[in-house]
């Protein structure tokens, strides 16, 4: 006898199909009746169960990827040595953003993300691509070939999942496709420099990237700042700023180059992490590349730290005059309703 077929639904447009099975796709029935709550059980029971299953996968992977780069880095780094780089690069954004039922407010998240795919569709080079990775597709974004969407399969339990959304996009990119280029960790409320691409592809060093020099927006006093170093390592946009660093990413050579998204680390260290541990030396980028909007109430700063404007002043961030802010969103492709919208 034949058993009925299951179809598999089309990928909407500008997402990524994944061979890992989710249970979060599935809901149960309607209907609050009795059978109801045993579905409803049963569902988070399997989704919690699945959710265990994977992270575990996650934490012996995350250990299998840093444990012989750690152990040996000079070792590691001369059986896995970074070869030439090709003649077709790319740079990918890596933008991992909350999941619906964490973020504070989706519809803010979702304004902030409009505003970081606008800048970089503002990009001088066309050399570059943005990969979205949440539990949930962001409905006010437009997804094409460039601007995509990959589907993280899990839920944390509200914990943050940053970290490992960005190890999750490298192994799928690592798994699926072979080709040569830079990775971006770029937080989805952020907003890079029209040349910011343009710079990391013809300046092309072969390690990667940090960002030095870059500004903060903050949102509730609509106040554009600066940091008050540019070398060093605290009080530089660097250690202010998540958005600060790129890395080599070369697929060519199969899964190992993972271990650059691995052992990053947090990006106030990411720079002498990734020198300590992969021998990537990172160069600066010469000029701010970066606008960060703090103080909107949906970041994980804001929402782990509590922090507010005079809390982040005190550490290390000064005021911009008015002409100077009107130059710096002029160059950027801004106006004052682009930061505040």
């Amino acid at each position: 006898m034949k058993t009925a077929s299951r179809s598999t639904p089309a990928c909407p447009e500008g997402s990524i199909p994944i061979s890992s099975r989710s249970k979060t796709h599935l809901l149960p029935p309607a209907k609050k009746s009795r059978t109801y709550r045993r579905e409803a059980l049963k569902f988070r029971a399997e989704s919690f169960l699945f959710s265990s299953i994977y992270l575990l996968k996650d934490r012996h992977l995350f250990w299998k990827e840093r444990r012989k780069a750690l152990a040996d880095p000079a070792g590691w780094r001369q059986k896995h040595p970074l070869r030439e780089t090709d003649t077709d690069l790319l740079v990918s954004y890596f933008v991992p953003i909350f999941e619906r039922r964490r973020a504070p407010d989706w519809e803010i998240v979702q304004t902030n993300l409009l505003r970081t795919v606008a800048a970089l569709r503002r990009q001088t080079d066309a050399r570059w691509r943005m990969v979205i990775c949440s539990q949930d597709r962001p409905d006010r974004i437009d997804f094409d070939s460039r601007v995509q969407f990959l589907k993280y399969p899990v839920s944390h339990g509200g914990e943050p999942d940053k970290l490992h959304k960005l190890r999750f996009m490298a192994r799928h990119f690592a798994n699926t496709e072979r080709r040569d280029g830079y990775v971006f960790f770029l937080d989805g409320d952020d907003i890079p420099h029209p040349g910011l691409t343009q710079f990391i592809l013809e300046d092309n060093n072969g390690h990667g990237y940090f960002l030095p020099l870059g500004y903060c927006y903050d949102r509730r006093n609509r106040t554009l700042l600066s940091p008050t170093q540019n070398t060093g390592d605290i009080h530089t946009f660097a250690w202010h700023c998540g958005s600060s660093h790129a890395v080599r990413f070369d697929t060519r050579q199969g899964k190992e180059q993972t271990v650059h998204v691995s052992l990053r680390g947090s990006h106030m260290e990411a720079r002498q992490n990734l020198q300590d541990r992969t021998r990537l030396t990172l160069s600066p980028v010469p000029f701010p590349a970066m606008i960060y909007l703090i103080n909107h109430g949906s970041s994980d700063q804001d929402i782990l730290a509590q922090s507010d404007g005079r809390q982040r002043a005190a550490r290390g961030l000064v005021p911009e005059s008015q002409d100077q802010t009107k130059l710096i969103q002029k160059e950027f492709g801004l106006s004052s309703e682009n930061l505040d919208g």
